[in-house]
């Protein structure tokens, strides 16, 4: 009698184990992938995603609680995977690979290597997955996409507008009497040599002018960064890409000790080595854009070939007041009076406004008011044929 039960009990747990794997077999997959991170955790983007899978009921509070250590999950209604490059290129590629080798349903690539090399690795495939895209500067000139409305169907995400523009009008009003800047960049990333480039174009449009030094590695920063010094560099003007990224702290030893300003077009480069940064600090907002498609990508709600490109603003100023005490300097009242984060003695320190700005991205809403929200920001980025056409138009006339 006790072995016939035992038989039944071994069925019956092998019915439910056959019946949970088929279930997890029918859930949509995701890969959540990026290049690479500060630490083991979850981004501010990431954990804002996670906050939209958790409202809308793809997860719930236990599992997202095992997803905010960054760990994969084969959920009650979907499977997530999570990817970190480590800044590596070659590493993206197998992190990209071996997602596809799951045959995931939707990629959510951070940054513009991840998503490049996710498109590239996609375009061939019959039926590939979704790629979703975020943390990506300039994706026209980077070749994901040709236009907002013009691209694979089966990409769309949200574009980060690059800053420098902001960047060197604060180093005017810092140093008004400077004439040259140096700058130095990931000669084999898009978004640096794009980044110098555009440095470049307004540094010269403002009379300044510019020494360039290309890297590949973090190992190259040091003497890169000696070699701006002796050319005469009076401040260091850092475009985005990963290496710059990276290395902060590196090109900040070389540069305090010789009394130069760094200027670094993000916001929270003020807490890794330079003194005044400025740049997109929505992060969660944007984690609640990718959000918004994801979601409603999974609900069949959203054809990614008509969803356009979404633009993120949201531009702030930081100022590290320790670094330029150190530096002998004193920041200008010009700068001050726009500034929205502060590190002075170590402790950092919001504008009133900024601060209002930030926890509105954190609010939660009502299910009612964030449905009838995501639709209204979901219809704004509809491609119509109209749309199409017209961007297509456009990229003619630009090619004739």
């Amino acid at each position: 009698m006790f072995k016939r039960l035992l038989s039944v009990f071994t069925l019956l747990s092998l019915l439910i184990i056959s019946s949970a794997s088929a279930q997890a077999d029918d859930n949509p997959a995701i890969a959540i992938l990026r290049f690479g991170g500060s630490s083991l955790a979850p981004t501010v983007t990431e954990i804002s995603i996670l906050d939209s899978l958790h409202a809308y009921g793809y997860i719930n509070a236990a599992e997202k609680s095992i997803l905010d250590g960054r760990t994969n999950l084969a959920g009650e209604n979907i499977t997530i995977s999570w990817g970190d490059a480590t800044w590596d290129l070659p590493t993206a590629n197998l992190m990209i690979d071996a997602a596809l080798d799951r045959d995931v349903d939707v990629l959510v690539t951070l940054t513009t290597p991840v998503t490049q090399i996710a498109v590239n690795a996609t375009l061939a495939l019959e039926t590939p997955p979704a790629v979703l895209f975020a943390s990506v500067y300039n994706p026209y000139r980077a070749g994901i996409a040709q236009s907002s409305c013009i691209k694979p169907d089966h990409v769309t995400g949200t574009e980060l507008q690059s800053p420098y523009a902001d960047i060197l009008a604060l180093l005017r009003m810092q140093a008004p009497d400077i004439s040259t800047i140096g700058t130095l960049y990931n000669s084999s990333e898009t978004s640096g040599i794009i980044g110098a480039e555009r440095i470049t174009e307004l540094s010269e449009s403002l009379g300044l002018t510019v020494i360039h030094t290309a890297v590949t590695d973090l190992s190259d920063l040091r003497a890169a960064t000696d070699s701006l010094v002796s050319k005469g560099a009076e401040a260091i003007v850092l475009p985005i890409d990963s290496v710059t990224a990276q290395g902060l702290p590196t090109i900040a030893t070389v540069a305090n000790d010789n009394g130069i300003l760094i200027f670094y077009p993000s916001i929270g480069s003020i807490s890794h080595g330079a003194t005044i940064g400025a740049g997109f600090h929505r992060y969660e907002e944007q984690g609640h854009s990718i959000g918004r498609m994801l979601t409603a990508y999974l609900d069949g709600n959203l054809d990614t070939a008509t969803t356009g490109i979404d633009v993120q603003t949201g531009s702030g100023i930081g100022v590290n007041l320790d670094s330029a005490k150190l530096l002998g300097i004193e920041i200008a009242d010009a700068v001050l009076a726009q500034v929205d984060i502060v590190i002075d003695g170590g402790q950092v320190s919001q504008s009133s406004a900024f601060q209002a700005l930030t926890e509105s991205g954190r609010a939660t809403a009502a299910m009612a008011d964030r449905l009838a929200h995501d639709l209204a920001y979901l219809q704004n980025l509809h491609c119509s044929p109209d749309n199409i056409a017209e961007q297509q138009a456009a990229l003619d006339a630009a090619d004739s």
